[in-house]
């Protein structure tokens, strides 16, 4: 017997310290048992500015919107989120990942995550990305939503 999962939302904002024209990038994970079924399973939000004044809030209110099909919860969907920026150079850089488990009750719900970064793994490289502007980022963004090799 099958279920499906529904999904309507936003990703409505960030607050963060440093940066200036902030987008998002959002993808959807989820087991081998689901199915996707509807909606997009990625995307990308609009460049948001900050605003005037000391409140380090950017807000995007980028729309999510899919349904997932599956026999069992077992690889239960979460939503990656990386917060991208530019650096001096113009490069694009990671502002920061994160990533939560989708709601498992019907209803409406409010979802607040922590962003983190991941560090450089030598002192030489610390400095070399700081010179060069150039944080270090994962490969696939998706890695925040695995439990292993983290």
């Amino acid at each position: 017997m099958a279920f499906y999962l529904s999904v309507n939302g936003a990703i409505e904002g960030c607050q963060i310290p440093e940066g200036d024209h902030l987008y998002v990038r959002y993808a959807l994970v989820y087991g081998k048992d689901w199915s996707f079924v509807h909606g997009m399973e990625t995307g990308t939000s609009q460049i948001a500015k900050r605003p005037a004044g000391a409140d380090p809030v950017f807000v995007w209110n980028h729309p999510i919107d899919f349904t997932l099909k599956s026999t069992n919860a077992f690889g239960w969907p979460r939503l990656v989120v990386s917060v991208i920026g530019h650096s001096m150079m113009g490069n694009e850089v990671i502002k920061g990942y994160s990533s939560m488990l989708l709601p498992t009750t019907e209803g409406r719900h409010v979802r607040y995550s922590s962003l983190y970064t991941p560090k450089s793994s030598s002192l030489c490289r610390r400095i070399t990305s700081w010179i060069m502007a150039t944080p270090p980022e994962f490969f696939e963004p998706t890695f925040v939503a695995q439990g292993t090799g983290r």
